[in-house]
């Protein structure tokens, strides 16, 4: 009979310790599949993280290159402006030499006027000149000269 006991010690004992082996395993498995549960969770938010990440650096290469469009534009539109002014400059300068050449031709005109009255006038006094002096002449040859 204390072998039978023994044998029932034993086996109870067995039981016992198979249980608890049993409930640890358990315990085990849960606190592993917790583990799991929290590697997973960890893992998503450091996706959606760099999936943010990833927005946020494309928002700001965005933004970059907006800013880069507008300061090329920017230089565009003074460029452009620059060259208005530049052609501005130029068509002023062209329209001043005409002003210059319009006033030389003028100048040149009214002188080649004047000059043609000077030679007129020069050329009625030569041709009044000479009239009187043909009126002389002929008065003078018909005067009677005596000589002594």
């Amino acid at each position: 009979m204390k072998a039978a006991l023994d044998r029932l010690l034993i086996d109870k004992k067995r039981l016992v310790a198979d249980r608890i082996k049993a409930v640890q395993e358990q315990e085990t498995s849960k606190a592993q599949a917790k583990t799991e549960q929290m590697k997973k969770e960890i893992q998503r938010t450091r996706e959606v993280q760099d999936e943010q990440r990833s927005k946020e650096i494309a928002v700001i290469q965005q933004q970059k290159n907006v800013e880069i469009a507008k300061q090329i534009a920017a230089r565009e539109l003074i460029e452009q402006q620059k060259l208005r002014d530049n052609a501005k400059i130029q068509k002023d300068k062209e329209l001043a030499v005409a002003k210059a050449n319009f006033d030389i031709q003028k100048a040149n005109s009214e002188a080649a006027i004047h000059e043609a009255r000077a030679i007129a006038a020069k050329g009625k006094a030569e041709a009044d000149v000479l009239a009187a002096m043909y009126r002389a002449k002929v008065i003078w040859s018909r005067t009677p000269v005596a000589f002594s």
